[in-house]
């Protein structure tokens, strides 16, 4: 059972229909998670996260589109268009690699991990300068 506690508004996108219900469960049973939204249709994320005022996107693509690139930009330039800021977490398990158990402790993990910072934040940095048209700082 779950634990008690502030809620994340969560949309998840995931167009292999087993992992986005597993992914719901998992956060379900997670606790201060609120799972808002589940899509399979990826193109239609926007207007998901946007009308559901979601916290953070899951972006778990199916194995065979999570290597594109073009994927994750496309994604997050449609939540920008929509006037969403919500970040975007790209979750890339692949089902013959990872089995369930496995999956689930790397979604509990990451749900429980405070962001730090660190060597990340001047990464994310540089993301919102290309996104809001300047040239990424060092």
């Amino acid at each position: 059972m779950g634990q008690e506690g502030p809620s994340v508004r969560v949309v998840i996108g995931a167009d292999a229909a087993l992992l986005r219900e597993g992914l719901v469960r998992c956060l379900d049973d997670a606790g201060g998670v609120e799972v808002v939204a589940s899509v399979g249709d990826l193109g239609h994320l926007a207007s998901y996260v946007r009308g559901h005022d979601a916290d953070v996107l899951l972006l778990a693509p199916s194995p065979d589109r999570a290597g594109d690139p073009e994927l994750v930009a496309t994604v997050v330039e449609g939540l920008r268009a929509a006037g969403s800021n919500a970040p975007v977490v790209v979750l890339g398990l692949s089902a013959d690699l990872t089995g369930t158990t496995l999956a689930k402790r790397i979604v509990d993990t990451f749900m429980r991990t405070a962001f730090e910072g660190g060597r990340h934040e001047r990464r994310i940095r540089k993301i919102r300068d290309i996104e809001d048209g300047r040239a990424p700082g060092k």
